[in-house]
């Protein structure tokens, strides 16, 4: 199968902007911790350092969860009883 050139290219322009993007992510991240650090004291740093890793690992470690809730919702949308529906969805 042979791609055309103008495929080829909007591909590699995605590829570049998506690339660009994430430098511009991760400049602007690492930025971000030089004012946090001038603006909050040792203490508080080191709370936010616990707390901000803990939320990029939790980013990445989802066992699923997010699959079994997407199961559990639909499946309690198609019962008759929609008590149990209308409540996971409002708390």
């Amino acid at each position: 199968m042979k791609i055309s050139k103008f495929a080829k290219k909007e591909a590699l322009k995605g590829l570049w902007a998506f690339s660009a993007g994430q430098y511009i992510v991760f400049a602007l991240n690492f930025l971000r911790g030089f004012v946090i650090a001038k603006l909050l004291d040792p203490a508080q740093f080191g709370s936010y350092s616990v707390v901000n890793n803990f939320l990029q690992f939790a980013a990445y470690l989802s066992l699923g969860v997010n699959d079994v809730a997407t199961l559990k919702l639909s499946r309690l949308s198609q019962d008759e009883d929609q008590s149990q529906f209308k409540d996971l969805l409002q708390s």
